[in-house]
């Protein structure tokens, strides 16, 4: 259904205008509240729950009552589409997504050097000119604070920011550009799901009605209100120790139900309403899968680790899954990105002939770019990212790098938009399947730290702009005109959300201490963890990865077996999607919750059939807005107390 436009155009100026600000607001609020505060992140995931906070006060507490008060100066729905379509961009970019990472990194090889790390021997010599922070009195400054006395430094950072946001638009600018050639073959040649836009056209009015169609159902005030009840316990226990609190998870060895002695895993049985409610929209083969590849990697790994087989030590950010785990999720990503690909070889002739003005597309018109600008936009960006790799040290392997971040970038980005997934992260990143694929005898020293200096945006993958793009891009099918001003609110957002995000990363830090703020992005964890595993390689001389790649010829072969059944028989229950993301962290803690969800919605489908889950719908898409509207707003109350310890989120 199409948005309506029932008084002015969808894309105005001040919708425009209004996002940008809600932009700047996201990336400035959420360094502080996560950093300072201590709240739950909001920003870290693909659930831009920021986003569909501020959706619902500005849909709710704002827009409503101004229909009654003053119709003349309410946003009509395509407005608050936009504003949000620009939120959710912006979501990618204020913490784990790049800001909260980068700046931190930039300026901790001179100041976490040691003896014992040996970073000035092995990192400090090897950085680039010009792309870190290495003055030692404002990297002190940085991570204890200022003095009474002294001046944020800000000419210090003129230049290694400036370097690295020429990079990351580019960036951006090709991950846009791909989803904009991808659109038309996801959503309308595949149909893909797309669970994640659910939540906010929820919340936005539809025809005539003043009234978004959420809130007019009681089942979705019941859905929003059981996490807002269970979270504000566990919110009033923090000040109020007498407050009994709900328990939304516990873990235990697995070892003690499987009798094997040695089966040293922790089982995670966690639930989180906002995952609840997403993947009970979701197909239930997609669900099964999600659920069940995990559990069998969680299986698989106890075993092997029992009987005391590895081929590595954990790679960063794969786990708490070992190698052989990602490497198998590694190969079928391959196979599911290569498919992929291969169907979209019609579309990709097409478009490209409509792009060099053989042909003349009519759905070109749909796009928020044209083809011609989409395309060189891709082609000019990639030229300047393997440039950038070039010369940060991969030299003539830039090209490999370029391929793992497709791989994983696409492969990623269209698991996301399929399985609804709030939070999950990519099962290898594109430095460790590099190292994996040369050995550092090829690669040489100066090429680890290229592969390191990709950790501020494609190590930690739990959000990023080509995946908030691609659910932008389904939102923008709502949108009835104008789809082309829709561009440019994009690229606003980006700059816009770029440059409020180093302005709070830089003052944050510099006001209260680096070393004295919570985050992964803040804390020592994050820095230790990239510089550390760089020196490792150096130190271990790392060889090619033969045995990772036996790994990623079996997730391969299992990936080949599991599509041919779902394209040969429509019985098969499993879709193949699950096998693509490993046993990382976000999956360990979340996929009880999406087993929660597949089983609630399999019995109620085979008890009532589909008009009893459509009555139950509208109660699950509350829960996973309930569960960050709940969030939202104990931010708020942390940041007018002054702290606040309780993460509500997957932190």
């Amino acid at each position: 259904m199409d948005i309506p436009t029932r008084k002015r155009p969808a894309i105005t100026i001040r919708a425009i205008c209004l996002g940008a600000l809600l932009c700047a607001f996201i990336n400035i609020s959420e360094p502080y509240l996560i950093g300072y505060v201590h709240t739950s992140p909001m920003s870290a995931d693909f659930s831009t729950g920021s986003a569909l906070f501020l959706l619902f006060v500005l849909s709710l507490m704002i827009n409503l009552p101004m229909r009654w008060l003053a119709p003349k100066w309410a946003f009509e729905p395509g407005e608050l589409l936009v504003c949000f379509i620009m939120m959710i961009v912006a979501c990618a970019i204020p913490t784990w997504g790049f800001s909260f990472l980068l700046i931190p990194w930039l300026a901790a090889p001179t100041y976490y050097a040691t003896p014992g790390n040996q970073w000035e021997e092995q990192i400090i010599p090897k950085l680039p000119d010009g792309y870190f922070m290495l003055d030692s009195e404002a990297a002190r400054q940085f991570f204890e604070g200022l003095k009474e006395d002294e001046n944020l430094p800000w000419e210090l950072w003129i230049e290694p920011l400036s370097r690295w946001a020429l990079f990351i638009m580019c960036f951006y600018i090709a991950s846009v550009s791909l989803m904009v050639i991808l659109r038309r073959q996801w959503i309308h040649n595949e149909r893909l799901n797309y669970p994640l836009t659910q939540m906010p056209l929820a919340l936005i009015p539809t025809g005539n009605e003043d009234h978004p169609p959420a809130y007019r159902k009681a089942a979705f005030w019941i859905g929003v209100a059981i996490p807002a009840v269970v979270y504000s316990f566990r919110g009033l226990h923090e000040y109020y120790p007498d407050v009994p609190v709900i328990q939304s998870g516990t873990r235990f060895w697995m070892r003690d139900f499987l009798f094997i002695d040695n089966f040293r895993e922790h089982f995670r049985l966690n639930f989180y309403f906002e995952v609840i409610g997403l993947s009970f929209l979701l197909g239930a083969e997609v669900a099964l899968s999600l659920w069940l590849f995990a559990f069998l990697a969680f299986i698989e790994q106890g075993i092997m680790h029992s009987i005391g087989y590895r081929i590595g030590p954990i790679q960063p950010f794969s786990g708490p899954g070992g190698q052989e785990i990602s490497n198998q999720a590694l190969g079928a990503m391959i196979v599911f990105v290569v498919i992929g690909l291969w169907r979209a070889r019609k579309h990709f002739w097409a478009t490209s002939r409509a792009a060099i003005g053989a042909v003349k597309m009519k759905e070109e018109d749909e796009e928020i770019i044209s083809y011609r600008f989409a395309y060189s936009a891709l082609v000019a960006s990639c030229c300047y990212l393997l440039w950038w790799w070039h010369e940060t040290g991969l030299g003539a392997w830039a090209p490999l790098l370029g391929f793992w971040f497709v791989i994983l970038f696409v492969g990623l980005t269209k698991a996301v938009v399929q399985g609804g997934m709030a939070y999950a992260r990519s099962p290898v990143v594109p430095a460790v399947a590099s190292m994996h694929s040369l050995g550092i005898s090829n690669l040489g020293e100066q090429g680890v730290i290229g592969l390191a200096m990709t950790g501020p945006y494609a190590m930690d993958t739990r959000t990023t702009v080509m995946t908030s793009t691609a659910n932008a891009l389904r939102l923008a099918e709502e949108l009835p005109t104008h789809r082309k001003r829709l561009g440019y609110a994009i690229m606003l957002a980006l700059v816009v959300s770029l440059i409020a995000a180093f302005a709070a990363i830089l003052y944050i830090p510099y006001e209260y201490g680096c070393s004295n703020l919570s985050g992964w992005g803040f804390n020592r964890g994050w820095h230790q963890m990239t510089y550390n595993w760089a020196g490792q390689q150096i130190t271990d001389q790392t060889p090619l990865g033969m045995e990772q790649f036996i790994f990623m010829g079996v997730g391969a072969v299992l990936m080949v077996v599991l599509t041919v059944m779902q394209m040969c028989f429509h019985w098969w229950p499993i879709h193949p999607v699950g096998l693509t993301l490993g046993y990382t962290w976000p999956v360990a803690n979340t996929w009880f919750s999406v087993f929660l969800a597949w089983l609630f919605k399999t019995v109620l489908v085979r008890t009532g059939g589909r008009p009893l889950y459509m009555k139950a719908r509208p109660m699950f898409i509350g829960l996973a807005v309930g569960g960050f509207v709940t969030a939202g707003f104990w931010a708020i109350a942390h940041a007018i107390v002054g702290h606040g310890a309780v993460s509500f989120t997957l932190g």
